[in-house]
């Protein structure tokens, strides 16, 4: 067995426009457990736009941490066994430790794609339901999801149709990205927003597609002038996850959207930040998601797109790919 450990880490400080220069990948030490850990080979980790926002002000040489699956090479702990298949938040690399007490063993009764686990069945999916669950969604309701073709967004808007939203619209970036979003996840209709490039343009373009109706739950996985849009085309007591920026996050200074408290004010709109770990915190909310999500992966009920990228040394290249729009669906990296 090849025993070379190769680690992500960051190379240089990001300052604004993220670039591949400032994601390094490195040789270090074959990594050794102590009691109450577990070793892992690393098959599948994970790449997510927050890390952008993590790792901006980290110093080079920073370690990288997010969600991996892998297989117990050694344990130390009485809760896993050498052959497990096991996930959780850990060292980006070849060869990683973790605390027993940070993973979980990857249960797979249907036989679905092990990276699944960090994507549609990780972080990605539960993300997905439950922003639609802290924020109130309700069957009926006209739904617009920003970020359509990506990881969250996709999941989002394929759960909400299933959930009994009246009408699903999403956004994308290119005639490409919008026909899958309409095509394969199942979006009544999709704006591009390379298409329709200021807020006033896309408001416009959105309002066509929504006919008579208002839009009564927004997730917003994007910001910008996508977000700038939305506020004049949310019906009275209208419900917003915020879930992420992606369009900002290389911004030096992200700007504010503009001009929006008056109308959260005088319309009674519901805006609420989600972050996962929250939801997760509250008994039952994993239970829940396993009961109803990997079989509707599995029916294909709900597509879990995947951009796969090949070996660690790739890390950096498909992390960058996040903020060009080289992915659609989760940004994996497989070792």
């Amino acid at each position: 067995m090849a025993t070379e450990n190769r680690q992500v880490f960051i190379a240089s400080p990001i300052n604004g426009q993220i670039m591949t220069d400032n994601i390094g990948v490195r040789v270090v030490p074959y990594p050794t457990a102590n009691d109450g850990e577990v070793l892992l080979k690393t098959s599948s980790m994970s790449a997510d736009p927050y890390l952008r926002i993590l790792y901006g002000s980290s110093p080079a040489g920073t370690v990288v941490v997010n969600s991996v699956i892998g297989t117990v090479l050694e344990s130390k702990s009485d809760a896993f066994a050498v052959g497990d298949i096991v996930t959780g938040m850990c060292p980006l690399q070849t060869f990683t430790v973790s605390p027993a007490d940070k993973l979980q063993r990857v249960e797979n009764p249907l036989g679905l794609p092990l990276s699944s686990f960090i994507g549609a069945l990780g972080f990605t999916g539960q993300t997905a339901l439950g922003a639609l669950q802290d924020t109130s969604f309700k069957a009926g309701d006209v739904v617009f999801v920003s970020g359509a073709a990506g990881a969250v967004g996709s999941m989002l808007g394929q759960l909400a149709r299933h959930l009994g939203a009246k009408k699903v619209i999403g956004s994308a970036g290119g005639p490409e990205k919008c026909k899958l979003v309409v095509e394969k996840f199942g979006f009544d209709a999709c704006i591009d927003y390379k298409e329709h490039t200021t807020a006033e343009a896309f408001g416009v373009a959105l309002s066509a597609a929504l006919g008579d109706d208002a839009v009564d739950y927004f997730a917003d996985n994007t910001g910008g002038h996508v977000t700038a849009a939305l506020w004049d085309l949310l019906a009275n007591k209208a419900r917003v996850a915020v879930i992420g920026a992606i369009s900002e996050y290389n911004d030096a200074e992200p700007p504010l959207v503009r001009s929006f408290l008056a109308k959260l004010i005088f319309r009674s709109i519901t805006v609420r930040g989600f972050v996962l770990l929250d939801w997760l915190a509250r008994a039952g909310t994993r239970s829940e998601f396993f009961a109803l999500v990997p079989q509707l992966v599995k029916d294909g009920v709900v597509a879990a797109d995947e951009t796969v990228y090949t070996g660690i040394d790739s890390f950096p290249e498909a992390f960058v790919g996040l903020f060009t729009g080289a992915n659609t669906g989760k940004m994996i990296v497989n070792l």
